[in-house]
């Protein structure tokens, strides 16, 4: 099974308050009482004294887990989410991290001297804590995109890549079948320029390979990295306004056209 963590209001486990953590920034998976911590952000996260970015390590309930080295992760929260999956939670969460004593053999005893010990310092929290909401969102949807065979691997920006070819890349593109050759010069697709080819239902054939094609090749041709979805899915909803918007003036152009030649003409007769 699989976490979901980030600001995205779709996450499991969902973060405000801080812009430094990504959209979706991590992903915790799930397995027979093991964690596996997925790192899919822009800024990384700390494990421990440990920076990663876009890589996977193991974890335990507990662990020392900083979003974007800012922001520490809940694992009550987490663990929370695998419970109500169905999951075994393993190994509760532990107390509060104390110094412990290192182990020194034992010396001779010798009689106090009068000293003045130092006090105790005290530092005080800070108060940028993290908000933490918890989404209704079981997982259920996230682990049927996800192929469990996958499991453990160490290049997590193919996992976030993954993740969006499989929820967004093989949409139809509006903008590129209604717009055809102008959206493809904006969007690094030149092939279709062939529907400038004046031969009869080239252009067709054109805008409906882009209306097919059009969302991968944008999103390859573009270059646009994992943090870019975002504006990269903005920009394709831009485009389909637009070709919503010529398709509707070419529609009522020539009707509007037609209207007033036929009201001028009868006005003459």
């Amino acid at each position: 099974m699989y976490i979901t963590i980030g600001r995205n209001p779709q996450s499991d486990i969902v973060i405000t308050g801080y812009d430094v953590v990504s959209y979706d920034h991590a992903t915790i998976e799930y397995e027979n009482g093991n964690y596996l911590f997925i790192d899919d952000s822009s800024n990384g996260t700390f494990i421990g004294d440990e920076r990663i970015n876009h890589e996977s390590r193991p974890v335990k309930p507990g662990d020392p887990v900083m979003l974007a080295g800012r922001c520490p992760l809940d694992w009550n929260l987490v663990l929370n989410k695998v419970k109500a999956m169905g999951g075994n939670i393993g190994s509760p969460v532990p107390e509060a991290s104390r110094p412990t004593m290192p182990h020194v053999q034992q010396q001779p005893v010798t009689p106090p001297q009068p000293s003045n010990p130092p006090q105790p310092s005290y530092t005080p929290p800070q108060n940028n804590q993290p908000q933490y909401m918890q989404s209704h969102n079981t997982g259920d949807k996230y682990m049927q995109s996800h192929n469990t065979g996958d499991m453990g691997s160490s290049s997590t920006g193919d996992a976030v890549r993954r993740r969006f070819h499989e929820r967004e890349i093989n949409q139809w593109n509006w903008g590129a079948f209604l717009l055809s050759w102008i959206w493809g010069i904006f969007n690094n697709v030149y092939w279709t320029l062939i529907a400038l080819i004046p031969i009869p239902l080239v252009g067709l054939v054109v805008a409906i390979i882009a209306g097919v094609k059009g969302t991968r090749q944008s999103w390859e041709n573009g270059k646009w990295q994992d943090a870019d979805i975002e504006a990269f899915q903005k920009k394709q909803k831009g485009w389909m306004i637009a070709g919503f918007i010529v398709l509707g003036v070419a529609i009522l152009l020539p009707i509007i056209m037609w209207s007033t030649i036929i009201n001028a003409l009868a006005a003459i007769m």
